[in-house]
């Protein structure tokens, strides 16, 4: 765990003041397709079905941070031509921050292919509106990546991110770059602090 914390340069955004909704509005822009696919447009779901189906994937996924790797231009490539497949499989929500045109799919686990094709969960048990909800990206070095444009995201906005149940709002308290060493941005708060929600892009090599 000490040694993929260290291994990463992170950029982050901390969300805290969550507020769980199912609004028409809010659900249809996290439905809209990513400019890439109409994937996971599904009507939205009972939360029963939702858990299970969470539960499922989560069970097949990959959580150990030492297997990531920096990945190349080529593989970032080749990761894209299978995007469809991948958000099949592990598919479990959807993200969007307006501040930043951020839109982009939640997968289950962080294998380094869905890592560069949206965001990749840290851990099997968190759950959105619940403790540190962490989401990590690869990005390139000159551009391309689901959190490519993190820094822009504006303290003070907001973000929604759905479970396919739920509508979860959280508002921008942090966003700064923060050394390698310091891997207490994943950890979960304490019982009386605000859920969060953690973006992580790390940076990909040539």
């Amino acid at each position: 765990m000490n040694k993929w914390r260290k291994s990463f340069l992170i950029i982050w955004i901390l969300f805290g003041f969550f507020i769980v909704g199912s609004t028409t509005y809010g659900y249809f822009i996290l439905q809209k397709p990513d400019n890439r696919s109409q994937l996971l447009r599904s009507p939205i779901q009972q939360e029963e079905q939702v858990e299970k189906k969470q539960e499922s994937k989560n069970a097949k996924a990959s959580f150990n941070p030492l297997l990531i790797q920096p990945v190349h231009a080529e593989e970032f490539a080749e990761a894209q031509l299978h995007y469809e497949d991948l958000v099949n499989q592990w598919g479990i929500g959807a993200v969007y921050i307006p501040s930043s045109s951020i839109q982009t799919k939640i997968l289950a686990g962080m294998s380094n292919e869905n890592l560069m094709v949206g965001v990749g969960t840290y851990r099997a048990e968190q759950r959105l509106g619940k403790g540190n909800y962490v989401l990590l990206a690869h990005n390139l070095v000159q551009g391309g990546g689901a959190l490519k444009n993190l820094r822009q995201t504006s303290e003070g906005s907001l973000i929604y991110a759905t479970d396919f149940a739920n509508i979860y709002e959280y508002r921008v308290t942090k966003n700064q770059v923060m050394n390698q060493s310091e891997g207490e941005v994943l950890d979960e708060p304490k019982a009386e602090e605000t859920p969060l929600i953690t973006f992580i892009g790390s940076v990909a090599k040539f």
